[in-house]
């Protein structure tokens, strides 16, 4: 099924609509999104998605748009059919010089029937540095994490680990990681570059994690590997050998599974 958009600007909703290419979203970069998964159920964790699209805004110093997000949820919930597939949610900078203030930000929204592929991941190792969007931001600029995907797929694996130029992990190319080395949850913290996302936090907030400096070498004696983001929501992953089973991450992924119900 094709694709559906809409576009919140001015306080009027287009749809289906485009963003236009004046848009800084478009020419630089200069959008912050959260990803939500849809389901015939309805969407997973819809209010702590645009909790943290408004959360980066300000951080952002994006103008206030808590009436827009409001908006955006009263269209999710009434617009957007139950289906499995993906929403992304895109605050813009609107349109401007580079270096002008941002006074007129766009929303956009698309709604696709695509969903990411389950199933375990098979990881490869980026060894260029990764540079990550400060704050745990997620941004339009997303180039650099596609590319590293694109080469692990080139490489037979599914998803990259990235590393910044210090050789700590940051993250996946589009996820976040979680180890479990003697049976205790590590993740990178968000310092490092993790991506703030509500699947992670749900982790966290579920489960004693210790949020620290992760290398390759901690990587490569894992007892077990799960990335987490809203698409795929808690996913077996391996580096090197497949393990023959994964209690720790089984137990995280049910109890994930259940906060949705």
């Amino acid at each position: 099924m094709p694709a559906t958009s809409w576009l919140l600007e001015e306080g009027k909703v287009l749809s289906p609509a485009l963003l236009p290419v004046t848009d800084r979203g478009c020419r630089h970069g200069m959008a912050l999104f959260e990803t939500l998964r849809n389901t015939p159920d309805g969407l997973w964790h819809i209010d702590a998605h645009l909790a943290l699209l408004q959360c980066s805004c300000d951080e952002a110093g994006f103008p206030p748009v808590a009436d827009a997000l409001r908006s955006v949820r009263r269209l999710l919930e009434g617009e957007v059919r139950r289906e499995d597939g993906m929403v992304r949610v895109y605050v813009t900078a609107g349109d401007g010089a580079p270096g002008a203030p941002i006074v007129a930000p766009r929303v956009f929204i698309l709604a696709e029937s695509q969903c990411p592929l389950l199933g375990c991941r098979k990881l490869w190792i980026m060894d260029e540095p990764h540079v990550p969007a400060p704050h745990g931001w997620k941004t339009a600029s997303y180039w650099p994490n596609l590319r590293a995907l694109h080469a692990a797929q080139a490489h037979g694996a599914q998803e990259a680990l990235l590393f910044d130029v210090a050789g700590r992990l940051i993250s996946a190319a589009t996820a976040n990681v979680f180890l479990v080395i003697d049976a205790e949850l590590w993740t990178p913290s968000a310092e490092m570059g993790a991506r703030r996302g509500v699947v992670r936090d749900f982790v966290c907030s579920s489960f004693p994690v210790r949020v620290a400096e992760i290398f390759r070498e901690q990587i490569e004696r894992a007892d077990e590997i799960f990335l987490t983001s809203s698409g795929v929501g808690v996913c077996r992953a391996y580096y090197g050998k497949l393990p023959a089973s994964t209690p720790v991450t089984d137990r995280v992924a049910t109890c994930f599974e259940a906060s949705r119900k």
